[in-house]
């Protein structure tokens, strides 16, 4: 939000933090201050599938940042890449427009992880934003999927399945109908990447080495 938005929301919180007494206070604050990336072309020049691209000129995005441009070809020509950019500058963005573009074109699927249930649940209507116009398939197999769903899930799978690395941890050891959803994937998506670091990080990536020979 704007700065000077920021200093009125902040006053308004140390306001109510007198108020309410007990000695609570406001102690530190971080202001970042976000520059808008480089303009890229116009969605029109991308050769997207149609009607990603009318999709897209209705939800007000008609041009792309230069990053999402330079994602969207590398994803499109099946390079692997490493996506990093300030906050709310449209990094998931970034790679939901080239999956929906693979999965129109070419029925591609794909897989992307999210580091923890909440945050994969959280992102998932901004992917059926994306998805539910075509009739593309959007879904979250994690361990709060009812089972009456994991079975529709693996039955029919979808064009773009939501999860984290302990499901497919456990799923790959535990399930064969799992390993059979994910054989076919196209790509992967590692969310929030920053956080795989330490021994969780090389537990992730030994998933990741596992889920490759799965996927054939």
């Amino acid at each position: 939000m704007p700065l000077d938005q920021a200093d009125e929301v902040l006053d308004s919180i140390a306001r109510g933090l007198e108020a309410a007494g007990g000695g609570a206070r406001l102690i530190y604050v971080k202001r970042e201050v976000v520059e808008e990336p480089e303009p890229g072309p116009e969605v029109s020049q991308l050769g997207l599938h149609e009607a990603l691209e009318e999709a897209l000129v209705r939800y007000g995005i008609r041009r792309l940042y230069r990053f999402q441009y330079e994602a969207y070809r590398a994803l499109m020509a099946g390079k692997d890449i490493f996506i990093s950019s300030g906050a709310a500058t449209g990094k998931t963005e970034a790679f939901i427009i080239p999956l929906m573009d693979k999965a129109l074109k070419s029925g591609d699927r794909s897989v992307v992880v999210y580091p923890t249930k909440a945050l994969a649940r959280d992102q998932l209507g901004r992917f059926q934003r994306f998805a539910m116009p075509f009739m593309l398939r959007v879904a979250v197999f994690d361990g709060d999927t009812p089972e009456r769903e994991r079975a529709s899930i693996c039955q029919n799978p979808p064009q773009v399945l939501i999860t984290n690395p302990d499901m497919i941890h456990f799923g790959m050891a535990r399930s064969a109908r799992f390993r059979r959803l994910l054989r076919g994937l196209k790509a992967l998506v590692l969310d929030e990447a920053h956080v795989y670091e330490g021994s969780f990080g090389s537990h992730v990536r030994m998933i990741i080495d596992r889920l490759k020979m799965a996927v054939g």
